[in-house]
C-alpha cells in the first residue's frame, strides 16, 4: 500500500473521530441546557406558590385576629410547607451550582456526562397534585370569608362560598362540584366545624 493512501486513511479517521467527539459534546450540552430551562420553571413555579401561601395566610390573619383552633392548626401547616418549598429551593440553587461545576468539567474534558431523563408523568402527577392543593386552600378561605360575612356561620351548601372569594383568588377551574360541605354549623365552635372534602 502507498504511503499517501495509508496517510489519507489515518486522516479520515482522525477526522471522524474528532467529529464523533464534537457530535457528542454539543448533544450533551443541549441536554444539559434543556434540564437548566427545567430547573429555572421550577423555581418560578416554587416562588408563585410560596408567594400565594403567603398571601392566603395573611388575609386568614386578617380575617378574624383570634384564629379557631383548627384554622390556627391549618396555618401553622401551611407554613410548614413554605418551609419546605424554600428548603428545596435552596436544594434547587445547589444542584444549579453543581449543574455549572459539570458544564465546566465538560467543556475541559470534552466527557459525555449522563443526564436524567426528565420523568413527564411524575412532572404531571406533581402539577394536579399542587393544583388540588391551591383549590383546597382557596375553597377553604371561600368557607372563612362566608362565615365572616354571615355572623360566623358556614353555607349551607358549597356552591354559595365562592362569592366571597376576591376576584383575584377566583380561578376557572374553582368548581364547586369538586368537593363536598358535610358539615354546615358556626366558625366560632371549635367542636363543630365545617369539612370540606374533595370528591
Amino acid at each position: 500500500m502507498p504511503i499517501k493512501f495509508k496517510t489519507s486513511i489515518i486522516g479520515t479517521l482522525v477526522l471522524a473521530g474528532v467529529a464523533a467527539s464534537l457530535a457528542v459534546q454539543h448533544h450533551a450540552q443541549a441536554r444539559l441546557r434543556e434540564q437548566d430551562e427545567v430547573f429555572r420553571q421550577q423555581k418560578t413555579q416554587l416562588a408563585q406558590a410560596v408567594a400565594e401561601n403567603r398571601q392566603l395566610s395573611n388575609r386568614i390573619a386578617h380575617a378574624d385576629g383570634s384564629l379557631a383552633s383548627d384554622q390556627y392548626t391549618q396555618l401553622l401547616k401551611l407554613r410548614g410547607e413554605v418551609g419546605m418549598l424554600r428548603k428545596e429551593t435552596n436544594e434547587l440553587t445547589q444542584l444549579r451550582i453543581e449543574n455549572q461545576q459539570l458544564r465546566a468539567a465538560l467543556a475541559s474534558t470534552g466527557a459525555n456526562p449522563q443526564t436524567p431523563e426528565v420523568d413527564p408523568a411524575l412532572e404531571r402527577d406533581q402539577q394536579i397534585g399542587h393544583d388540588k392543593m391551591d383549590d383546597a386552600k382557596r375553597w377553604c378561605l371561600a368557607l372563612i370569608l362566608y362565615a365572616k360575612a354571615h355572623q360566623d356561620q358556614f353555607p349551607s351548601t358549597i356552591e354559595e362560598a365562592p362569592g366571597c372569594l376576591p376576584a383575584t383568588d377566583r380561578l376557572p377551574g374553582l368548581s364547586a362540584g369538586q368537593f363536598d360541605l358535610l358539615f354546615h354549623g358556626s366558625l366560632t365552635n371549635p367542636d363543630k366545624t365545617s369539612k370540606l372534602q374533595r370528591q
